[in-house]
């Protein structure tokens, strides 16, 4: 196999949803190394710019291939409409977003013209990129999950009675992420909170500072800062939630939920990217859809194991990291591509 060295930019790094891509690739292959900015590289590895920094800085350099990850105009745009729809057009989060979409959209078509292939996580955004550029060299190759231990006998054993009316998320708290949870405070926790007076919001990841601590504790939820152990949370929690603004490809937070047969409800947005796991999660799109989900888990079980070990087999299947390198190996050994 050829050698690929993958360029990341510096802020990249800073993000754990790259590196979650990143560290299964170098761990599973020696063909394969991270470059930093500056870096001297090898002429006789394949350079592969990673993320739409370097992917657009590299974009007339003649490299055949680059990572994208995921659409970013997806993303922006798809958080602008999520104020619009609400009418909170003043809200300063619209305006940022729109500024990032006039900024990284041009930077997107860049890289979607410049390499003859383009990887991204997910089929949503590949669709959705070769809709909008009218392009068809965009390669889905799907993030892959570390597969928990098999948590069925601890499932098995749960019962109507077990439900305690506790809800997790795992998210990146940095870089303005809490206004991805800010928005379901004041919009959904409220009724969820008349509905349900012992309902329970736990917060898991690693970002959060002293401030965002005091913001999420002041407003009732608890904050347990960064997980070293994945298993434990998930089984501390009834339903495993999220709430990003964003219509958005592969979460990795739901992929690691369903690796470890936990039941998700997630903001519709959020879950397009599973459209082919059929039964598998829930969703909602406003706090009465949640409260039913909500309902419906506690009142049945059954059928909520049987979701959990739909999901569980799905990522066991089609997030497989061990073939997701393989699929990787398999492109940059392709000499029609590289």
């Amino acid at each position: 196999m050829k050698k690929v060295v993958l360029l990341p930019d510096s802020v990249n790094l800073k993000y754990p949803g790259y590196l979650k891509i990143l560290e299964p690739i170098l761990i599973r292959s020696k063909q394969y190394r991270v470059a930093g900015e500056g870096e001297p590289i090898d002429s006789s590895w394949t350079i592969v710019p990673f993320g739409v920094i370097m992917g657009a800085h590299y974009s007339r350099h003649g490299f055949d291939v680059a990572y994208l990850v995921d659409s970013v105009s997806l993303g922006y745009r798809s958080v602008v409409w999520f104020y619009v729809r609400r009418w909170r057009l003043f809200h300063p989060e619209l305006w940022w977003n729109l500024l990032r979409y006039i900024k990284y959209a041009p930077l997107e078509r860049d890289i979607v013209f410049g390499y003859r292939k383009v990887i991204v996580a997910s089929r949503h955004d590949a669709g959705f990129l070769e809709k909008r550029y009218k392009r068809s060299n965009i390669v889905v190759i799907e993030n892959g999950v570390e597969v928990g231990i098999d948590s069925s006998a601890l499932v098995a054993s749960r019962s109507t009675s077990d439900f305690g009316f506790r809800l997790g998320m795992l998210s990146f708290w940095g870089a303005g992420k809490p206004h991805d949870f800010t928005w379901f405070i004041e919009e959904i926790l409220p009724p969820l909170r008349r509905h349900f007076p012992a309902i329970r919001i736990v917060l898991a990841g690693r970002g959060g500072n002293d401030q965002i601590r005091r913001y999420f504790e002041s407003n009732g939820c608890e904050f347990v800062g960064d997980v070293r152990c994945l298993g434990e949370f998930f089984s501390s929690i009834d339903i495993f939630f999220t709430s990003m603004r964003k219509e958005c490809g592969i979460l990795n937070k739901v992929l690691d939920a369903f690796a470890h047969r936990k039941i998700v409800v997630g903001f519709e947005p959020n879950m397009r990217a599973f459209s082919a796991l059929k039964s598998g999660f829930m969703t909602y799109s406003n706090a009465s859809e949640l409260i039913q989900r909500i309902e419906f888990v506690k009142d049945n079980p059954g059928e909520a194991r049987a979701m959990e070990a739909r999901a569980y087999e799905y990522v066991v299947k089609h997030h497989n990291w061990d073939e997701k390198v393989e699929r990787l190996n398999e492109l940059f050994d392709d000499s029609a591509v590289v």
